[in-house]
């Protein structure tokens, strides 16, 4: 094939996957139901098919990269439209991620809008669907880049902010920090996920080790003294993790969550 024929139907990919992202859709309505008209499955680039999936990759060659491109400035456009165009971003997203599977903040941005801002304008009846949808979503981004510490650490801060499971976060926190050129930041949220359970023996190891990897890590100097000073003063560190506890707790609650039952090291 010709180098100029190779461009015209590039091109003409580029402009099919866009005319296919454009097509008018009814407009979402901020927690209405009408907005349940884009719960359905997102469809490889926006409802084509397997098979017109596969032809306008294939057609797009190279030049998927930059049709990714496109598609992230129209993104943009979309999120500056207000709740209707939230909706809409979904499946743009799924389809930038379809044409480059290594463009991670697009894996990103497309977890946290599903499991943050979708989520916070659904009803409360399609709230875990999408807290589930924004979970899958890290997990395919990891698989498409194995090596990325960031789409590991997004998966486990998931389940530390927003799911309020700590101790399931840890192991996606282990899983992060064994990454190459995951920041300390990692190991500080794994310190607080073992607080937040009552583990203080685990977190204060976690602290000491970060001064090991930066003597001059502030955080670290600062929890390593505190606590040092609640190992040896039991009636002081139980009033702190019971009052980690019931902070946890207030922020639940401020999310519609179920508080959690006080720990059984808090009844003793």
């Amino acid at each position: 094939m010709s180098a100029f024929r190779r461009t015209r139907y590039t091109l003409l990919g580029i402009a099919l996957v866009s005319l296919l992202l454009c097509y008018p859709a009814k407009n979402a309505v901020y927690r209405n139901e009408e907005y349940r008209l884009y719960l359905a499955d997102v469809k490889p680039i926006t409802g084509v098919g397997a098979a017109g999936t596969a032809a306008i990759l294939a057609m797009l060659g190279g030049f998927r990269a930059v049709a990714a491109n496109l598609l992230w400035l129209k993104s943009d456009q979309y999120w500056h439209a207000g709740s209707a165009g939230w909706w809409r971003m979904r499946p743009i997203f799924n389809t930038i991620v379809e044409l480059d599977p290594h463009f991670i903040i697009a894996w990103r941005t497309f977890g946290w809008h599903v499991a943050w801002n979708l989520h916070h304008d659904a009803a409360p009846e399609d709230k875990p669907g999408f807290l589930k949808m924004g979970e899958d979503i890290f997990r395919r981004g990891i698989i498409a880049n194995p090596q990325s510490w960031d789409m590991r650490m997004d998966l486990a801060w998931l389940y530390y902010d927003r799911i309020r499971d700590p101790e399931k976060s840890i192991s996606y926190w282990e899983d992060t920090v064994k990454q190459p050129g995951a920041p300390i930041f990692n190991w500080h949220m794994m310190a607080h996920a073992y607080e937040k359970i009552g583990n203080w023996k685990e977190a204060y190891r976690i602290w000491r080790f970060c001064l090991t990897k930066d003597p001059g890590d502030t955080v670290a100097i600062r929890m390593v003294g505190r606590w040092l000073g609640f190992s040896k003063d039991p009636v002081a560190r139980r009033a702190y993790l019971t009052y980690i506890w019931e902070t946890e707790n207030g922020v639940r609650r401020s999310r519609g969550l179920a508080p959690r039952p006080k720990p059984q090291w808090l009844s003793t």
